[in-house]
């Protein structure tokens, strides 16, 4: 029954649904003119429909994605991953975005992880006089994601899973790294993670909410400035592609994806194409 699938634990109230209004994921496929559905949620009608027919995933079907995807990860070769990474970072290398940004937010990747290798895009930044990086630092006490000024590799040390973060201070100075939230101008481009994407350009994390967290900020901070915020470019190797991923609400889909086989554009935003 249609019930079982509502999300809600709370009093009960009976709603009627037309089957007929262009919903076509799992919780709408009927063929009846009318169905009752017991949701329980009282005088929240509208967000309660919308988080039904929205496609967002159990907690159990996150799990389980995540699990199939790093079986898949866990399958391939360092030698096919340092194929695809090779790949996906000469066509970052080449493309007007990054060639034109000049504060960039990348991530520094984790070979136990099984992340793209983003090396050669770090030692391009640095070696760009014009531009400027920033790397993640999760403060585990608070569990929220900072991006901090990096200057070169010697800025970083091993953390947990041997995730190189950068130090909170300057090696030279001993002065605390410039955050790329409270610099003077915003990020330009964001360079992203994930765990497994689709072709509409959704992604799903590890689980750690830290870039959604970080990414909210970034967008509060443009709508106060009447800034842009940065372009959101993810890396994932093809085991990394998948069917589908519903998205809630907090979730943050990404401009574009880019995989050995090329680029994958959102195909909600009007993105022109950024390969040189």
């Amino acid at each position: 029954p249609l019930s079982e699938l509502c999300p809600f634990q709370m009093q009960p109230s009976w709603y009627l649904l037309r089957p007929n209004i262009g919903f076509t994921n799992k919780f709408a496929k009927f063929s009846s003119k009318f169905y009752a559905c017991k949701f329980l949620k009282k005088n929240s009608r509208t967000q309660i429909i919308s988080r039904l027919f929205s496609g967002i995933m159990s907690k159990e079907e996150k799990t389980s994605l995540r699990a199939s995807v790093k079986t898949a990860l866990k399958q391939t070769s360092p030698e096919h991953n340092k194929a695809e990474s090779d790949i996906i970072q000469d066509l970052v290398l080449s493309s007007r975005f990054f060639q034109e940004a000049t504060r960039v937010g990348v991530y520094v990747h984790c070979a136990k992880l099984r992340e793209v290798d983003t090396s050669r895009i770090l030692h391009k930044i640095f070696s760009a006089g014009e531009k400027r990086c920033y790397v993640p630092l999760v403060k585990n006490s608070s569990a929220l994601m900072h991006m901090l000024h990096l200057e070169d590799m010697s800025g970083l040390r091993p953390m947990t899973m041997g995730i190189l973060e950068p130090t909170p201070l300057y090696l030279d100075s001993g002065l605390p790294r410039q955050e790329a939230l409270e610099a003077d101008l915003p990020l330009d481009l964001l360079i992203m993670p994930g765990l497994a994407f689709d072709k509409e350009c959704n992604r799903l994390g590890r689980g750690g909410g830290y870039y959604d967290c970080f990414l909210q900020k970034c967008r509060d901070r443009a709508m106060k400035t009447g800034t842009k915020p940065p372009l959101l470019v993810a890396l994932a190797y093809n085991a990394q592609m998948v069917d589908s991923i519903p998205m809630a609400n907090n979730d943050f889909p990404v401009d574009l994806i880019v995989t050995p086989e090329g680029l994958i554009y959102n195909p909600r935003k009007q993105i022109q194409p950024v390969v040189m």
